[in-house]
């Protein structure tokens, strides 16, 4: 049995280190990619999102794991990936609203309490991540319940983005659109498997990171071969397709609150 579980745990570990170097080979391209395309002026944050979290692969490399400076680098560039993660879902939202000025400032002044909304209630679904005593690292896992914490706030923001373009059929770049929704697939593993690693402890660490990191890759492949510049041009809606109909009516309802609140801010 215990065989077993021995060779079950190096399989494991051989595809979970695979994937992690398909996934810094995938990181690489599509850095290379938006630099050569040019689309990182227009995704720049997350731009810097996938750099970060390049540096971080770079930088644990030559740090043994178990000793107390890894913990503190990986830490370190937590704290930065996730404020680029935050920034990188504030440019998504811009890209979405672009059109409409009036109806982002708006949003933006209600992005304040939309952020104290989505902290709440992702805090309040912590409790599993911290009830587990058994874990050998306290730190580590302090730093996975704010990983957690985090995504889960901004898969709501994700979300709230996709609820309002399913209601309303705003016209989208194509790459906009693609890119909301593997960026909300995206936060949606990692805040899952966080929850999981946390709750059941550190001898699933192994299992859940190679499910992310296998999830992930596949995000950043779809973003190599579907991010292009072409996608700038190209033109979806995405919302109320069960009522084509009432199509131009909700986009002239959009397009005069808009306009409502832009007059409203001018004055």
């Amino acid at each position: 049995m215990f065989r077993d579980a021995a060779s079950l745990s190096l399989i494991i570990g051989r595809v979970e280190w695979s994937l992690w170097l398909v996934m810094v080979v995938a990181q690489i391209a599509l850095i290379a990619r938006l630099a050569h395309t040019g689309l990182w002026r227009t995704y720049r944050f997350f731009a810097a999102y996938v750099a970060g979290q390049l540096l971080q692969s770079a930088a644990l490399m030559s740090i043994p794991p178990g000793i107390t400076l890894y913990g503190i680098v990986y830490a370190a560039f937590e704290g930065i990936i996730g404020l680029c993660a935050v920034m990188a879902i504030l440019e998504i939202y811009h890209l979405v609203l672009q059109r409409y000025p009036g109806i982002g400032t708006l949003g933006r002044r209600a992005l304040k309490w939309g952020s104290v909304l989505a902290l709440g209630i992702a805090a309040a679904t912590l409790y599993p991540d911290i009830a587990n005593q058994a874990e050998k690292y306290p730190t580590l896992l302090a730093v996975f319940v704010f990983q957690r914490a985090l995504y889960s706030a901004l898969l709501l923001f994700v979300m709230f983005i996709a609820a309002f373009l399913v209601w309303f059929p705003i016209p989208l770049t194509r790459n906009t659109a693609l890119h909301a929704g593997v960026f909300g697939l995206s936060f949606a593993t990692a805040s899952l498997i966080l929850l999981v690693r946390n709750a059941l402890g550190g001898e699933y660490r192994e299992m859940a990171s190679t499910i992310q990191l296998g999830v992930y890759a596949a995000c950043l492949v779809a973003w190599i071969l579907f991010l292009t510049p072409a996608g700038e041009r190209s033109q979806v809606v995405v919302g109320h397709r069960w009522a084509p109909e009432a199509e131009a009516r909700l986009v002239e309802q959009l397009n005069e609150i808009n306009r409502t609140l832009v007059r409203s801010t001018r004055k």
